[in-house]
């Protein structure tokens, strides 16, 4: 059953302009992972936006559990490329963040924290400031805050795309860990076709703001990193990069 809905989205960023989206339907499961994969300016962030309530379409509908979408909502977690920590607040308090945007914070909500930093392997970095944390630290804390209301919808645009290859990969399996522990919707995206195939359900690809290609990941559910150096990883890995270059490369 679809959770999350793209119906017929047309979207103009100027009146009579050209459509940075064109006609595109998507539906999304609940509990899926789908991965939106395709080059700089093919309409990614655009269609994440309008799942975030940022962006409305210029035509067409986007839906949550049925509902259509007019404001960003508080199920909603999201992480964006860089994370955007605030640096005078402490690792904890950037943590609880979503929280005391609408209440103070309680020791329970600390408590939270502490142990969403905990699984998030930054146990001890709690009263810790931004600045004194690695690139990889800092992704975790704002994956932390994403999650911290247990949102039911998880958006991310490229959120491991500035660090290096091995914290990237170590993210990856954070993040689809968590995913496991708790039941969220993921709507990810990421210029990196091995990783829209290790962390999806299924990788749509967009082209001039249309869906180019739907493609299920049809790999084990519990994936661990051999898993990248095996001979269907790669196939698909492969289909989807010809996919991406119109099949002109062979």
């Amino acid at each position: 059953m679809s959770y999350l809905g793209f119906e017929r989205i047309t979207h103009r960023y100027i009146q009579d302009g050209q459509p940075v989206l064109q006609d595109l339907s998507l539906q999304v499961a609940e509990g899926e992972f789908v991965s939106l994969l395709g080059r700089s300016g093919c309409g990614k962030t655009t269609l994440l936006k309008m799942a975030a309530g940022l962006i409305t379409p210029t035509e067409g509908r986007v839906s949550i559990a049925g509902q259509p979408v007019t404001k960003p909502h508080e199920q909603i977690g999201m992480v964006f490329q860089s994370p955007t920590l605030l640096e005078w607040l402490t690792v904890r308090d950037n943590v609880l963040l979503p929280v005391a945007l609408q209440r103070k914070p309680t020791g329970a909500d600390r408590e939270a924290a502490d142990a969403r930093l905990a699984r998030m392997g930054l146990a001890g970095h709690e009263d810790k400031f931004p600045g004194q944390l690695s690139g990889g630290q800092q992704s975790r804390v704002a994956l932390a805050r994403a999650l911290m209301r247990e949102p039911s919808l998880l958006l991310l645009d490229e959120p491991f795309a500035a660090l290096d290859a091995l914290t990237r990969e170590e993210l990856q399996e954070d993040l689809l860990r968590l995913c496991a522990a708790q039941t969220m919707t993921v709507l990810f995206i990421t210029h990196d076709i091995a990783e829209a195939v290790y962390v999806s359900d299924r990788v749509v690809m967009l082209q001039d703001g249309r869906i180019a290609a739907d493609t299920a990941v049809p790999l084990p559910e519990q994936r661990e990193y051999k898993l990248r150096y095996e001979e269907p990883f790669n196939k698909l890995c492969l289909s989807l990069r010809q996919t991406m270059e119109g099949g002109g490369r062979v």
